[in-house]
C-alpha cells in the first residue's frame, strides 16, 4: 500500500515537472520541499520519500525543510512568500491547506491566488 501510494504520488509529480519541462529546462537547481511539522512525523517521512524518489527523475537534489509550529501555519505562510517558480513546494494535509488559502482569501490577500490557480 506504501509503496503504491508512493509511486502514484511521485507519478503526479513527476508529471506536473515534465510538462513544465517542455516550455523550459526545468529544474535548473535544487527543490526545497517544505513540510510544516516536526521531523519523524507523517508528513516529514512522507516528504522525504518522495523526494529520494523523484531526484533521479528532475536529476537534481531535493531538500526537506521541516517548519513546525502555529498548527502547520509557519510551514505554510513560508511556502506562501516563497518565489513563485516551482523550486519551494510545501507538503501539508489538504486541510491545513485550504484552512490557509480561505483565511488569506477572508484577510483580502491575493498572494494566495498566485500558488493556486484553479
Amino acid at each position: 500500500m506504501k509503496k503504491g501510494l508512493t509511486s502514484l504520488l511521485l507519478l503526479v509529480l513527476v508529471a506536473g515537472f515534465t510538462s513544465s519541462a517542455l516550455a523550459q529546462e526545468f529544474p535548473d537547481s535544487s527543490i526545497t520541499v517544505i513540510a510544516p511539522a516536526a521531523a519523524g512525523g507523517g508528513t516529514d517521512l512522507t516528504a522525504r520519500n518522495l523526494g529520494r524518489e523523484a531526484e533521479p527523475f528532475l536529476g537534481v537534489s531535493v531538500s526537506v525543510r521541516n517548519m513546525p509550529g502555529g498548527g502547520n501555519a509557519i510551514g505554510i505562510t513560508a511556502g506562501n512568500q516563497a518565489d513563485p517558480d516551482g523550486y519551494t513546494l510545501v507538503l501539508g494535509q489538504v486541510e491545513t491547506v485550504l484552512a490557509a488559502h480561505d483565511r488569506a482569501r477572508s484577510l483580502g490577500s491575493g498572494r494566495l491566488h498566485a500558488h493556486y490557480r484553479a
